[in-house]
Order: structure tokens, then sequence, then C-alpha cells
């Protein structure tokens, strides 16, 4: 439905979205339901900065094992 509505009517949609969330959350809930989606927004992000070094040190354990493991083989 609203993908046949045009750019000028997305104000309209904001405005009934918005009052369909204050009547089932009730308008003391939507500050702490705006600030928990942040507080998950941030924590994804601070999770997918930390995954490159997690793995890199994962290949880099990788590498070290499969180096000595070849060292014994070799001796």
């Amino acid at each position: 439905m609203v993908a046949m509505l045009g750019p000028e009517d997305m104000g309209v949609v904001l405005v009934v979205v918005a009052v369909v969330a204050i009547f089932t959350f009730g308008s003391s809930k939507i500050p702490q339901l705006a600030r928990s989606l942040g507080q998950a927004k941030s924590e994804f992000k601070k999770g997918l900065s930390e995954r490159p070094d997690e793995q890199q040190q994962d290949e880099q354990q990788a590498s070290a094992k499969a180096d000595s493991q070849n060292d014994g083989k070799q001796s």
C-alpha cells in the first residue's frame, strides 16, 4: 500500500504511523523504545567494528598452529 503512494504522501503515512505507535505503546513508552533502539544500534556497530580484530586473531592463531604442525612433520 505504501509503495503505491507518492513521495508527497509520505508525510501523511509518517503521521499515521506515529499515531498508531502512540496508541499501541502509550506516550510514555515511546522515548524508552527510541532509547533502546539507539542502544541496540550502537551495540551492533560496536560488534561490527570488533569483528575484524577477532577474525585477524583467529587467522593468526590458525596460521601459527599450521606452522607448528608443519614443523613437527618435517623433523
